[in-house]
């Protein structure tokens, strides 16, 4: 249920060694709609070979009926890597940014360099302009013949925000959530676990946090945040529709949309083009393309695309056309309040007969 809802990305990591016969164990997550961490499944690897990460991959695809995630974020292993363009060749790839800026340090021996890596990484900018600042900051340091360099420079578009911007990641930039839960697991599970004892501490490691979700959607559940914002219907409705984290974040693009004002409105036979620009920083400017037949928005910062929640510019165009609510084209379901409701619950008798 948790992948149907949540598996449009997949993170999982191996770093992790935690029973007696010290085997890696790999926890693959995913986001919640309360942006929590979400457990799909766990392995215990008899070696880290492209051929054992193929056969996790092929068994979770088996295990998920086949859907395969939209994005996957590693900690760059190579043979993870193969097994990933193996089985599931159609997914975008991203590279973790916690180990790339690590290993940055650790290959380039610059501190300055290492901020300024860490810093282009996660640019938001066009390709041409990513490509221009990475030769300035390259000759700079004097770099052009690292072989790290020249190696990460050739997988740009796995770790480059500028590549990878319009492509869904969920807010996901490294592995660091399968980090967190290493360190949850930690209290249940020590190298002198055996084998038969293991799964039955993992169980009770996913039955705590099955509380602890039950717990946020209580909560949810009978509470309402406190409204703030100038545009109080729209807040109220998204107060309404989202889950309390992605609410939060909803409520930040409305209180950046004050800073925002239309420079040029372009009316165009299907659709009208917004350009806007920003208090005391005119020359930084976006443009929302409207589309009133089915009311869609296509704003080119590519916010939507990329984590699945309306930006500023889009919220400013909607404030515009006095719309009271999100249209349902700018909703994407695994942020409601009811991010599992298109995901059928399993009967008891679909329970035993899988567990038999």
């Amino acid at each position: 249920m948790d992948y149907a809802a949540f598996g449009d990305v997949l993170v999982f990591d191996i770093t992790y060694r935690t029973n007696a016969y010290k085997k890696p164990f790999v926890i693959l997550v995913g986001v919640s709609n309360h942006f929590l961490t979400t457990i799909f499944g766990c392995a215990l690897f008899p070696d880290k070979t492209m051929e054992t990460y193929t056969w996790v991959l092929e068994i979770l695809m088996e295990a998920m009926d086949g859907t395969r995630p939209i994005s996957v974020v590693t900690d760059g292993d190579r043979a993870m890597r193969q097994a990933i363009k193996k089985v599931i060749p159609n997914c975008r790839h991203r590279l973790c940014s916690w180990h790339l800026e690590k290993n940055a340090s650790t290959n380039a021996h610059i501190l300055e360099f290492t901020t300024d890596f860490a810093q282009l990484m996660l640019k938001k900018c066009k390709i041409d302009e990513f490509d221009n600042a990475w030769a300035a900051m390259v000759k700079q340091y004097k770099l052009k013949n690292n072989n790290w360099v020249l190696d990460i420079h050739l997988k740009r578009d796995n770790w480059a925000e500028a590549y990878l911007r319009g492509h869904m990641f969920a807010g996901m930039r490294s592995t660091q959530r399968v980090e967190g839960m290493n360190a949850y697991f930690n209290i249940f599970l020590n190298q002198k676990v055996r084998l038969y004892e293991f799964v039955a501490q993992y169980d009770r490691a996913l039955a705590r946090m099955r509380v602890n979700e039950a717990e946020t959607e209580s909560k949810i559940e009978n509470s309402f945040p406190i409204l703030t914002m100038p545009l109080r219907s729209l807040e109220k409705y998204a107060a309404e529709l989202f889950a309390r984290k992605i609410f939060s974040l909803f409520r930040h693009e409305i209180r950046k949309e004050v800073k925002l004002f239309v420079m040029e409105r372009v009316q165009l036979e299907d659709h009208r083009t917004y350009r806007f620009g920003e208090y005391k920083a005119p020359t930084c400017t976006w443009t929302v393309e409207y589309f009133p037949v089915d009311i869609k928005m296509k704003c080119c910062c590519l916010k939507f695309e990329s984590f699945g929640i309306l930006c500023c510019h889009m919220i400013a165009v909607m404030k515009s056309k006095q719309l009271m609510c999100i249209p349902p084209s700018c909703v994407l379901q695994r942020w409601t309040r009811r991010g599992r409701s298109k995901c059928q619950q399993p009967s008891l008798t679909q329970i035993c007969s899988t567990l038999t």
